[in-house]
């Protein structure tokens, strides 16, 4: 939990910056959605190279030495896919804020609270199936895969949606190229997914 929480707050922290380098709220959106879904996919493959398998750290080593354990685990396999996960709702946001609706600021007030609820309803309902449904059925890996391939294919539906709204000729050559991108980043993500199958697996068990 400190580490989602120190990785959401940095996220929200670092927001401005990615939107300075990556020049518009929608290539920021592009890139995190991405980011996010191939991070998600080779977390896995990072956490069992680090931990030899799905080991927990073991409490009996010395406070310094497992401080250690923690941070290197967390810095590598954990925080960069929360940090860039985190990302995501503070640029929808953004996107959702930017610009002046034709019907006036009760509908950016209409676009922010439908997205709020979302946000909410997708927290709550995202932890009780993961919890209850996903994770025991599929294993922790997959389980984690599937969630990089939900990220992935937000990331192919925000890319056509906003495939370029400059002139139509170009439009139609980004389109074309947002599709190959977002192919690639899914394509991506179900191989490393199905390779996380041969990994070990951590199962979590229903509760009675």
């Amino acid at each position: 939990l400190t580490l989602v929480l120190i990785s959401l707050g940095l996220a929200a922290l670092l927001t401005p910056l990615l939107l300075a380098r990556a020049g518009d709220s929608h290539r920021a959106l592009r890139f995190a959605l991405a980011a996010a879904a191939l991070l998600c996919a080779t977390q896995p493959l990072l956490f069992t190279e680090l931990r030899d398998g799905v080991n927990i750290l073991a409490y009996e080593l010395p406070p310094a030495a497992y401080a250690w354990e923690l941070l290197k685990l967390g810095g590598l396999a954990i925080c960069p896919m929360l940090l860039v996960s985190g990302f995501v709702f503070p640029l929808l946001l953004r996107n959702a804020t930017a610009g002046t609706p034709p019907s006036g600021g009760s509908n950016v007030a209409r676009r922010v609270g439908v997205l709020l609820a979302w946000n909410g309803l997708g927290g709550w309902l995202g932890a009780e199936l993961a919890e209850s449904l996903i994770t025991p059925q599929l294993g922790l890996w997959y389980a984690i895969a599937l969630l990089g391939l939900g990220y992935a294919i937000l990331f192919l539906i925000y890319d056509l949606r906003f495939a370029n709204d400059a002139s139509q000729a170009k439009a139609v050559v980004n389109r074309k190229s947002n599709i190959v991108n977002g192919l690639a980043v899914t394509s991506a993500v179900l191989a490393i997914g199905w390779f996380s199958g041969t990994l070990p697996q951590a199962t979590v068990l229903k509760t009675e």
